[in-house]
């Protein structure tokens, strides 16, 4: 069957025509876009092979203006009737995949093996698993042993102040459930740690992923050794200040976040008063943890996350980098890592 792309659309033009929307839009000679849009328009109910072939026979077209549609995806060609098995849920994911990788996917085969684990469940893990819960996912498993504070709720978005003083995994997953999650759903009220981790990702079978916001040096060495030792690949979210940040993304092949000490989690520093000083300052410090610089590094996040699960290596913007944007400007920085063979928490 081949049916029009719902997320397809035309500007007319006097000599030109503008055929498609963002990244994958064409401009076309007038006369040659009409011949377009009626084969689009012939298609918009869905029609077979024979269908299409008669009506371009009748019409004198040639197939190569189904081929451009096609090829563009523009014109979808599926044994299946267009978005029917898709649930209602997930209808507006798989336009935006379809649209987004030029291509239709079949989102409970890419990601319906999938458990999701979401380590920190403040203002990065209610934005990801808001985001996860509408794709269809086996499992997501939530981490955090926090309870919710009022000071959360200016970003923290799936809580209420009813919530405050309640565990966040607990109200977190409920928040999910209401919404109409339709996978499992597991949670910790624990710190991320080597122990929970290792418990999690031995007692789960299928593919894994994990999406860490850690703020802490030692969460992220301990977590990092662990995803390397069952070889799951995750991504580190978070900001530095006024900064959206995103990765490395790591998996077997590509570096982790500590890999060349990028992040100096291993200085060394002689007991003097001076540095002693240091110390006292830097505890002084309080997130400026806000909607803006949550929001902005999940989506981020997610972009990276969705090109890795469907396999498109080669959008995956945070391999062997540490991405930022300034929340003000836009402007993005990039801080490359290198992959080390020998790291201490994710070599061989």
């Amino acid at each position: 069957m081949f049916f029009t792309s719902k997320t397809f659309r035309s500007q007319k033009g006097a000599t030109q025509c503008i055929l498609g929307l963002g990244t994958h839009q064409e401009f076309v000679d007038r006369p040659t876009a009409d011949i377009y849009i009626s084969i689009l328009a012939f298609c918009l109910q869905g029609r077979s092979l024979e269908e299409l072939k008669t009506y371009i026979n009748n019409n004198h077209f040639s197939w190569k203006y189904i081929e451009w549609l096609t090829r563009h995806n523009f014109l979808i060609k599926t044994t299946n009737t267009y978005l029917s098995e898709c649930e209602e849920l997930y209808i507006k994911n798989q336009l935006f995949l379809d649209s987004l990788f030029n291509r239709t996917f079949d989102m409970k085969k890419i990601f319906g093996d999938y458990t999701i684990i979401i380590a920190g469940c403040g203002g990065i893990g209610n934005f990801i698993s808001y985001a996860v819960s509408s794709l269809p996912v086996k499992k997501i498993v939530l981490i955090d042993f926090d309870h919710i504070e009022k000071s959360n709720l200016n970003r923290q978005f799936l809580f209420t102040t009813s919530d405050i003083g309640q565990l966040k995994t607990e109200i977190l997953a409920k928040a999910l459930r209401e919404r109409g999650c339709k996978a499992e759903i597991e949670t910790y009220s624990s710190k991320t740690s080597y122990q929970t981790l290792s418990e999690i990702l031995s007692s789960n079978e299928g593919k894994m992923f994990c999406v860490l916001s850690a703020d802490s040096a030692g969460i992220l060495q301990d977590t990092t050794k662990c995803f390397a030792k069952y070889e799951v690949p995750f991504i580190n979210v978070g900001y530095f200040n006024d900064i959206a940040a995103i990765g490395p993304l790591y998996d077997r092949d590509h570096a982790c976040p500590l890999c060349g000490n990028t992040l100096n989690v291993e200085a060394k520093y002689s007991a003097t008063d001076t540095n002693n000083l240091y110390e006292l300052v830097n505890r002084n410090y309080s997130a400026p943890s806000s909607f803006t610089n949550n929001a902005l590094a999940s989506a981020m996040a997610m972009s990276d996350i969705i090109s890795y699960i469907v396999g498109d290596k080669e959008g995956v913007q945070s391999f062997n980098k540490r991405i930022g944007i300034d929340t003000r400007t836009l402007k993005r920085y990039e801080l490359p890592v290198e992959k080390d063979w020998k790291c201490k928490y994710c070599g061989k």
